[in-house]
């Protein structure tokens, strides 16, 4: 079976093939520039449509960060912020405020967006791409889930080798108050193949 992603490209490829073939004659360098021109239009489609759009969300107060010990399912055993996937009806933030309190118990009122990282897998055609929020004040007192259990951490003894590998290398990132954007390939045993890591002004 054909995952689908790679038959949503490939039906794509097909629909640019007839388009490029239902076109007048051009001079070869014009049929050069149109096909370069419909490629990277091609290309920026299907990887749009191979995202998942997540969020992440960390408490970020003077000197301790609140993290949760993921319970259940994709991450489960790992330190790691809090968030998921974003509902078709809901905005991104508006995810990263509902996912925060059901896995912590706790309401924000104003999310900082500070970082946008995608995640891929070897072998696998998906994209999760990570919208980063940090907040430094909310509602109610953080309390275990199905899903999450709270803790505080000092920001020298963030847990680093029982969190997602990449986090030691944006955490000193977020905790500076610096915006930023990154890339990360895993592949098996969740090993880092491929980074980028650039700080930037705005999100």
């Amino acid at each position: 079976m054909i995952p689908a992603p790679a038959v949503q490209a490939r039906n794509i490829r097909n629909v640019a093939v007839a388009t490029f073939l239902e076109i007048p004659s051009l001079a070869p360098d014009e049929s050069f520039i149109f096909a370069r021109g419909l490629m990277e239009i091609i290309k920026k489609v299907i990887v749009n449509n191979m995202k998942k759009l997540l969020t992440l969300c960390i408490i970020h107060q003077n000197s301790r960060v609140l993290l949760g010990m993921k319970k259940r399912g994709f991450g489960a055993g790992r330190w790691n912020g809090f968030g998921g996937k974003v509902a078709p009806t809901e905005t991104i933030e508006e995810a990263a405020k509902r996912e925060l309190q059901e896995e912590a118990g706790i309401k924000v009122k104003h999310l900082n967006k500070v970082g946008i990282i995608d995640f891929e897998f070897k072998g696998n055609f998906e994209i999760l791409q990570v919208h980063i929020f940090k907040s430094d004040s909310f509602l109610g007192e953080p309390n275990e889930s199905e899903e999450m259990k709270p803790r505080w951490f000092h920001v020298d003894k963030i847990p680093f080798k029982e969190m997602w590998p990449d986090d030691i290398y944006w955490m000193p990132l977020f905790l500076s108050g610096k915006k930023f954007k990154g890339k990360f390939l895993f592949g098996e045993s969740d090993i880092i193949l491929e980074q980028e890591l650039l700080e930037v002004k705005e999100i």
